[in-house]
């Protein structure tokens, strides 16, 4: 690395900018205008919510059956949204701006109908390019650096599940299974 005449590195020359971002989660639970599916998740999984949604700035980012939109935020919707509030982050506007490029060049994904259903009903992981809601903003969390996400694949969590660990606010998750698996084991008490 090349030196100044004061010492300073010549890539202090180029000044790095930081940002500030308060990230908010939206939670959407069930109302009179909500889907067949909407109600048919919230049943399944034992839930108050069955869509999440993250909001970055101005901008939410959502993942719906109609694909994955990037959409800037006019009105906070109370009575449809529940809305958590996390921890300010620190970073480098590079990268912010490549956390948005990541959420663009999905842009264009489907739905994942298939990964929901294999695992949240099956248990089964199975990787493909598609994402659900859920799956997707626990993939958003780890790049802006929610360590308590960290090991765990995005496809286990329900939007239940997200809102529970930031509620308790511990660094110890449990998610709530709700795999046919998981309630043969409860109905015959092995669990």
């Amino acid at each position: 690395m090349e030196t100044n005449n004061n010492g300073n590195s010549s890539l202090d020359k180029e000044e790095i900018k930081y940002v500030n971002i308060v990230p908010r989660l939206s939670f959407r639970k069930v109302t009179s205008d909500t889907s067949r599916f909407g109600r048919l998740i919230c049943w399944w999984c034992k839930c108050k919510y069955y869509h999440v949604e993250l909001i970055l700035e101005n901008r939410y980012i959502s993942v719906t059956p109609a694909g994955i939109h990037m959409k800037f935020l006019h009105e906070l919707d109370h009575k449809r949204y529940d809305y958590l509030t996390l921890k300010s982050i620190h970073m480098t506007e590079d990268h912010y701006f490549n956390i948005l490029d990541f959420i663009a060049s999905y842009e264009t994904t489907r739905y994942d109908y298939f990964g929901l259903f294999t695992n949240q009903v099956l248990g089964i992981n199975i990787y493909n390019k598609e994402v659900f809601c859920s799956e997707f903003v626990v993939q958003l969390l780890k790049l802006l650096g929610y360590k308590r996400f960290f090991p765990y694949n995005g496809s286990e969590f329900s939007p239940q599940d997200i809102y529970d660990i930031i509620q308790n606010g511990s660094n110890k998750v449990i998610l709530q299974r709700h795999t046919i698996l998981s309630r043969l084991k409860r109905l015959i008490g092995l669990r």
